[in-house]
């Protein structure tokens, strides 16, 4: 006897709906660094990054946050730096590392 299973149906209320059309779709995503524009877009004046123990304490916004990788991985290639080229990061653990690591892989490093 051979019986097959089918998956139990999924119900949503009107706010899970409503949730799920506002998600965002990242399936054209191609690596990480794809993600910064499509935040941008969606999230613009959310904070982003918070580092309340700098001095002065350092807030970033998504459209920040995009501008500033793009900016590092501009200069990046003004240096000379060429997709598969490998770069090494030192840095504390701040929104500086975190927009450098990214601005490394948007130039390809």
């Amino acid at each position: 006897m051979n019986a097959t299973v089918s998956p139990p149906s999924v119900q949503f209320t009107a706010a899970e709906r409503k949730r799920l059309q506002k998600l965002v779709d990242y399936n054209q995503i191609q690596s990480i660094p794809d993600i910064w524009a499509i935040a941008a877009q969606q999230f613009a004046d959310l904070t982003a990054l918070h580092d309340p123990h700098a001095k002065p304490a350092v807030q970033i916004s998504y459209t920040q946050l995009h501008q500033q990788i793009q900016q590092f991985a501009g200069g990046l290639q003004q240096l000379g730096i060429q997709v598969g080229d490998r770069v090494c990061l030192f840095a504390d653990n701040s929104p500086r590392w975190f927009i450098a690591d990214q601005g490394i892989m948007t130039a390809g490093g």
